[in-house]
């Protein structure tokens, strides 16, 4: 899927102009950074390859029980967000 087709979707949900496809990467990655998650792991979850080469061949760990726990936590939160009565709609 293109990010054109993420950002489609977007704009269709009525935030042209205020969210992008890399916005929510961005977001996403700023939020359980902060929270002091694996930075590693996150980078796995948005599909970034690793910087070491050596690294890349040898490690071929995925994670999944912990992007799995990483992905609920952040929906989670995003659910906290959103019922948020505080905050601007």
């Amino acid at each position: 899927m293109s990010e054109n087709t993420i950002n489609q979707a977007i704009h269709k949900l009525g935030y042209k102009g205020v969210m992008t496809a890399h916005g929510i990467r961005s977001t996403f990655s700023t939020l359980l950074n902060e929270q002091g998650l694996d930075a590693r792991k996150i980078d796995m979850q948005l599909g970034h390859k690793a910087k070491d080469k050596v690294e890349a061949r040898y490690n071929r760990a995925e994670f999944e029980k912990e992007r799995r726990e990483m992905m609920q936590d952040y929906a989670d939160h995003i659910d906290r967000l959103r019922n948020d009565d505080s905050l601007p709609v």
